[in-house]
């Protein structure tokens, strides 16, 4: 019977994958790197499945004449007799950030999410998907919280140890943040001893960059190039942006091989840099820690809320000293822990009606600084936009839905030769998370503790207790710089694209080009607005007019 198996450049067994899919993919994944399997029956039967990490997806189309299949959206439509017209209602999501993972920017091709399988048999109009990868997201309080991080940290170590190719260089990204400076210690920690290098790759915004705000820096240089000269086995490369070339032109040359939109245009531009330069350094995949801040990394939103609620108020007074111990004055700290004990609803209320305070101040909202045409949204993406704008649960259901989400869905296909693999979204990794308490999560008396505790001697202190964050792309105001005539041609463009100009408020993109391109922190929040829909009505006029004519 036909088997194809698609894999990463670590190594994968296809007979045990083969009989995996044969019994339903009811054990645990065979191969640890992000893979698509099928398995063609001689009755014509067709199984298939993509593995949990968030690496690899499949895309499908079913018609009369059967069921056509590919691991990317150009290799299977052009298995069709035309191309398919644009899905605008799925465009007008992304806007949103509402992703709804089966379905694509093209009508009729379907897409596979990470952790399912498919099933489908002649004579049906479509297939049958479920999820197979459901791990428990019951609380262990078997798992002692200070064992977490020892745990959490071996995970890790395997599901880098299986996304290794057997020989060469290894490529990473490389912030000054926890998650990607977890993944790239771990390699190198991993190869100590063997003489390969892994080669850190960070993005350095151009001279004269200002910081974002008191806690969010423009540039993670100065702290990855210290982590590189602390930990054996690291070797530094810094990407500037030095042609100062528009997120416009990077998505120019990335749909003809992706057809594919892009959510974030500037970061495409240092991606793909990066991923450049991992092929010129013999690199087979580029490891990074993109899903990190939910399996990894989580921050302590909500858990003192949720200790509340489940009557484990003992463990309060260890918070407080806990984060005394860290540095906080001790009033500060019981103060904070109070806060969000109560949780932000309660709070609201106190400030409101018993303290006597007017609402705060009212800033631009993310949904007002969007040039869409909202009648054009699913009532999905409505809510998810409701939720952007207002309050956050911080519920632990919300947080389960973070950690099983589809983070493929934020990447593109890199140059030909090159995987990306991002160990901490690996099913063990995943699984683990979902498992620990509670309280294994607030350790350390800063935020994000269990992943700072975890990152102990694999990560230099200046990165694994930094209480800033780096900021990608904060130079982008300098790329923009004198492109105003660039991007009012392309809202030209966008006039004359039926698609474009139906999801996109284009005379209002215009009259925000009347006063030229932002600079500075503006220059980034108008990239996650108008430059996404920029970039999204891009693609819509590169289908139309370099596929469907």
């Amino acid at each position: 019977m036909p088997f194809e198996l698609i894999h990463g450049p670590g190594p994968a067994d296809a007979d045990q994958t083969r009989r995996w899919l044969e019994e339903g993919c009811r054990s645990a994944a065979p191969i640890r790197q992000g893979f698509v399997a099928v398995l063609t029956h001689a009755d014509g039967t067709v199984l298939a499945a993509t593995s949990s990490r968030s690496e690899i997806a499949l895309y499908y189309w079913v018609d009369g004449s059967g069921l056509r299949w590919s691991p990317t959206v150009p290799g299977l439509v052009r298995q069709l007799r035309e191309p398919p017209p644009l899905d605008v209602g799925k465009l007008a999501d992304l806007m949103a950030l509402h992703d709804e993972p089966e379905r694509t920017a093209l009508e009729g091709v379907r897409r596979l999410p990470v952790g399912h399988r498919l099933t489908w048999r002649q004579g049906w109009s479509s297939p049958e998907t479920e999820r197979w990868f459901t791990p428990s997201a019951e609380e262990d309080r078997s798992i002692r919280p200070k064992d977490a991080a020892g745990l959490l940290r071996d995970a890790i170590r395997h599901a880098v140890t299986a996304s290794l190719p057997s020989s060469g260089p290894v490529a990473a990204t490389l912030s000054g943040g926890l998650d990607s400076s977890m993944v790239a210690g771990t390699a190198a920690s991993v190869l100590a001893g063997s003489g390969r290098t892994v080669h850190a790759l960070t993005h350095v915004p151009l001279p004269g960059t200002a910081d974002q705000s008191s806690t969010w820096e423009a540039d993670d240089g100065p702290y990855a190039r210290r982590m590189v000269d602390e930990i054996p086995g690291l070797e530094w490369h810094p990407i500037v942006h030095d042609d100062r070339t528009s997120p416009l032109t990077t998505l120019a040359a990335l749909f003809p091989t992706s057809w594919s939109p892009v959510l974030n245009p500037a970061n495409m531009v240092w991606l793909t840099a990066a991923a450049g330069r991992a092929a010129e350094l013999g690199s087979p995949l580029l490891l990074t820690g993109a899903s990190g801040n939910a399996p990894f990394s989580r921050d302590r939103d909500g858990l003192v809320r949720q200790l509340v609620t489940r009557g484990r108020l003992d463990r309060l007074p260890a918070e407080v000293l806990r984060r005394q111990r860290a540095g906080v004055p001790v009033h500060r700290a019981a103060r904070s822990v109070l806060a969000e004990a109560v949780g932000e609803r309660t709070r609201e209320l106190v400030r409101q009606h018993l303290l006597r305070i007017g609402p705060p101040p009212a800033y631009p909202s993310f949904i007002e600084a969007m040039p869409l045409r909202p009648e054009t949204l699913s009532d999905a993406a409505r809510r998810r936009l409701a939720a952007l704008d207002g309050s956050t649960s911080h519920s632990q259901a919300d947080w389960i839905d973070f950690v099983l989400r589809d983070g493929s869905l934020a990447t593109v296909p890199p140059p030909d030769g090159i995987w990306w693999s991002d160990p901490l979204s690996d099913p063990e990794v995943v699984s683990l998370a979902l498992r620990l308490p509670l309280e294994a999560w607030l350790q350390g008396g800063l935020d994000r503790g269990l992943a700072r505790v975890a990152a102990e001697g694999l990560v230099p202190d200046h990165i694994r207790l930094r209480t800033t964050r780096g900021a990608q792309a904060a130079d982008v105001g300098q790329w923009l710089h004198g492109r105003e005539q660039e991007y009012r041609d392309l809202v030209d463009r966008l006039r004359a694209s039926p698609a474009a100009s139906t999801f996109i408020d284009l005379d209002r993109v215009s009259r925000q080009l009347e006063s030229g391109l932002p600079s500075g922190r503006a220059a980034a929040e108008w990239e996650e607005t108008t430059g996404r829909a920029l970039g999204l009505g891009l693609f819509a006029s590169w289908y139309e007019d370099d596929v469907l004519r």
